[in-house]
């Protein structure tokens, strides 16, 4: 059959038509293909940001927790070594004066001697007292009128020194020494001290949230 002009250009247009229309369809698709995977991708890039970025704060919530910690345990250490400080400075100032006067030196020196020297078994030993040059020039007279004599009558002597370099005293007998001064006086009160502040602030420390 003769295809006629007319029906070769409704052919054509025909074709045309179904031509563009299958390309439209592929561009399209190719369209909505390329859309999909833009929007995966960005998905995909949202939750990697958002990822990075809990975990950059988990990271930074952990190190300021972290920094808190040290920083709190710091000042509990801190605060114990000011309060030391402190209470050392109180007793030296309750201990010093006495120390330093001389009448309750000259009585406390008297008890202790005589006490020694009536429970010590041996005789003929020798006490040495050890004052700072001033107590030492308070007492001289004492110790040479009263304390020798009583001394000689238990069989001892008695040695009087004034070459200590702190308010107080040390006595000497045989190979025992003991030491009464400032320093000696206060470290000794802060033994009944130091246990109740210790675990004051060790409680304070456990408190501290980990």
């Amino acid at each position: 059959m003769t295809e006629t002009i007319e029906t070769f250009v409704s052919r054509l247009h025909q074709e045309g038509i179904q031509a563009g229309n299958a390309e439209a369809e592929k561009i399209q698709a190719q369209a909505r293909r390329q859309a999909d995977q833009i929007i995966q991708d960005a998905r995909q890039q949202a939750q990697q940001i958002l990822t990075q970025a809990q975990a950059e704060a988990a990271s930074s919530l952990e190190k300021g927790k972290t920094e808190l910690q040290l920083a709190a345990r710091d000042t509990i250490l801190t605060l114990r070594s000011k309060i030391i400080q402190i209470l050392q400075t109180v007793l030296r100032g309750a201990v010093k004066p006495a120390l330093e006067d001389g009448e309750f030196l000259r009585s406390l020196l008297r008890d202790i001697v005589m006490q020694y020297a009536q429970a010590d078994s041996e005789k003929g030993r020798q006490i040495k007292i050890n004052l700072t040059q001033d107590q030492y020039k308070k007492l001289a007279d004492w110790a040479i009128e009263k304390a020798h004599q009583a001394v000689q009558e238990m069989g001892m002597s008695l040695d009087l020194k004034g070459t200590l370099h702190q308010p107080g005293f040390e006595y000497q007998v045989g190979d025992a020494t003991v030491e009464v001064t400032v320093e000696s006086t206060v470290q000794m009160l802060m033994q009944f001290v130091s246990p109740a502040l210790t675990d004051l602030l060790e409680q304070a420390e456990k408190n501290i949230p980990s």
